[in-house]
């Protein structure tokens, strides 16, 4: 993955705006408050730290965790460069253990889920992470919601290393209670993402 993002980092948050849909929605569905503790999977270029940190504020913290050194290295820069004292990052592969032990408010996971390839090992610890009646919050893509050109664009995000074809909302749907889960149509139907959010059973 590292390998992956040696070039793709460079110019991750200058294109990914245009197929990347709902991550700023997701963040308002989470109702993050004041003093949340926040877990992002696959935090990648930090794109999403600022409107974290804006709703949890100077009491609350965010773990950022991803496995791509490009990534956490932009991601650094920019938790330097914003001189935030409340974002820990951790470079590591997630899914063993928990990182805050059992003591995070919210996991967020926004279009990491479909790269990882022990994507239901992710989705376990997820559930150990959280306080009891804590939340997760996935946004990614999927097929379905009558797409009508998914076919060609799922062959091409296999090719970046994106599973699109998976049962994500169900093993969400089993290992959470959902409190959010909508598929949602991408340029007129040309592919499709969902939003879930569910609260630890």
């Amino acid at each position: 993955m590292s390998g992956y993002y040696a070039w793709q980092s460079r110019i991750y948050d200058a294109t990914r705006w245009a197929f990347l849909f709902g991550r700023d929605a997701l963040l308002d569905h989470l109702q993050l408050k004041p003093g949340d503790r926040v877990v992002e999977v696959g935090c990648g270029t930090g794109r999403n730290l600022a409107g974290i940190l804006k709703r949890v504020g100077a009491s609350g913290e965010v773990v950022a965790v991803d496995c791509a050194r490009p990534m956490i290295e932009q991601c650094a820069r920019r938790i330097r460069k914003q001189n935030w004292s409340n974002v820990r990052l951790v470079d590591r592969e997630y899914g063993g253990t928990p990182v805050t032990q059992g003591m995070a408010d919210v996991v967020l996971m926004s279009y990491s889920l479909s790269m990882i390839p022990e994507w239901e090992r992710v989705i376990d610890c997820a559930a150990r992470e959280l306080k009891p009646g804590g939340r997760l919050g996935v946004v990614d893509f999927r097929l379905g919601n009558g797409a009508t050109a998914i076919a060609g664009f799922e062959s091409w995000m296999t090719r970046n290393h994106v599973a699109i074809n998976r049962p994500y909302l169900e093993k969400l749907s089993s290992a959470f209670h959902p409190l959010l889960c909508a598929t949602r149509k991408a340029f007129g139907g040309l592919w499709s993402y969902y939003e879930f959010v569910g609260e630890r059973r």
